[in-house]
């Protein structure tokens, strides 16, 4: 992604971050970009493969990119709830979480991935 579209992105993440924010401690849902209206959605797992075909015409990724898109929101999920026990426990004031935005590019045919954290304050979530 080019910085202006990186730039775009993290916009849409800070305008939503309520829903980014509830995302970190989703288990079952990823957070999709969309280029062409700048829109950011969540969208189970489940999904996923029905809304981006995987193989045949249309195909925009396969089964292998897929399994790399959750074992980075399963990683990322289990470290957001950890923070979320430590800042219980210990009372702290910022805590940082993560979870995976998949983009919808306009100019390409396929999809990315990226992996997004952010400091968030431990009695939002």
């Amino acid at each position: 992604m080019t910085q202006s579209k990186v730039d775009r992105l993290q916009k849409v993440l800070d305008q939503n971050s309520g829903l980014r924010d509830q995302n970190f401690v989703t288990p079952d849902a990823i957070l999709v970009f969309t280029e062409e209206t700048d829109t950011l959605e969540e969208v189970y797992i489940i999904e996923l493969p029905l809304r981006f075909p995987l193989h045949g015409k249309g195909a925009v990724w396969s089964f292998e990119y897929l399994g790399k898109v959750i074992e980075a929101k399963a990683t990322l999920y289990r470290q957001s709830i950890a923070a979320n026990e430590l800042a219980e426990e210990h009372d702290f004031k910022l805590l940082e979480c993560g979870t995976v935005v998949l983009v919808q590019h306009t100019d390409q045919i396929c999809l990315s991935w990226h992996k997004i954290t952010a400091f968030i304050d431990p009695t939002l979530n």
